[in-house]
């Protein structure tokens, strides 16, 4: 069964995604999800590099969903964007679809400056040992690499779609994964 990645960064409606996928009756993960052997629940982006660094497949024992979002573990201490494995999963899910979603740029920064309150700003100033400012620029300079990064790498590639959450309708992406899945517009919203 094909799988979908979504490989844009985190605040850039994971959720949204997510539950749509999930309302039209597909097993979708987004940020966490049961290990498949222990039933535990593990964060996408730590069992990721895990897996990566002890030489498993990357997905090794999260392969039981069909959708995977927000793949992200950001810390004082840790830093992990499962997203910028798109290489590894590409190789292990080479029928797989990639989505690289995307939003104006000063709108995704306010978004990260206020999530959780906060709070996850300051603890991505901790760990970078940035000001308010650089880390804003930080953030914007990490999310423009990636996008130019992914697009060069996945050009011309039929199985990957450039989404811009500003600009285009949702339709675009329910015919992009047309036929094997069959999404509702109709459960299309934003979550937080």
């Amino acid at each position: 069964m094909k799988k979908v990645f979504f490989i844009g960064m985190n605040r850039i409606a994971t959720k949204s995604f997510h539950h749509l996928f999930n309302k039209s009756g597909y097993k979708s993960f987004h940020y966490s999800c049961a290990d498949v052997a222990t039933g535990e629940s593990i964060i996408l982006g730590v069992a990721m590099q895990y897996n990566r660094d002890a030489g498993y497949p990357v997905m090794h024992r999260m392969g039981n969903a069909r959708v995977y979002s927000d793949m992200f573990w950001h810390r004082e201490n840790e830093w992990i964007d499962g997203v910028k494995m798109y290489r590894d999963l590409h190789q292990q899910f080479p029928d797989a679809y990639f989505i690289l979603q995307t939003r104006d740029m000063s709108a995704w920064l306010q978004s990260k400056y206020n999530h959780k309150e906060g709070a996850y700003f300051t603890r991505s100033r901790a760990f970078h040992g940035l000001s308010e400012q650089e880390m804003f620029s930080w953030f914007e300079n990490d999310r423009n690499t990636h996008e130019q990064n992914v697009r060069h790498y996945f050009k011309d590639n039929d199985q990957f779609l450039d989404y811009d959450l500003d600009n285009d309708d949702i339709s675009k992406l329910i015919d992009f994964v047309k036929p094997d899945f069959f999404l509702k517009k109709k459960d299309w919203g934003h979550y937080k």
